[in-house]
């Protein structure tokens, strides 16, 4: 027997996350969602053509570095 998964692994604090909604809601807006940075910024440079092929997404930023694996 094989089994199979595909998953996502997503760590974060939720305090940090529940902050953010207070912030945006104090600002008077709704949040309508939250998404993880690396597949926010997928969407920004990566055409569905280049997910589908197999790409690494490596974002280095200022205090961070990103890794998104599409297969």
């Amino acid at each position: 027997m094989r089994m199979e998964a595909e998953v996502h692994i997503i760590t974060g604090l939720v305090s940090a996350a529940k902050n953010m909604y207070r912030c945006v809601e104090k600002a008077g807006y709704q949040v309508a969602d939250l998404i993880l940075e690396p597949l926010a910024s997928s969407y920004s440079v990566l055409d569905d053509e280049e997910k589908e092929a197999g790409v690494v997404l490596v974002d280095i930023g200022g205090g961070t570095t990103d890794l998104a694996i599409f297969q």
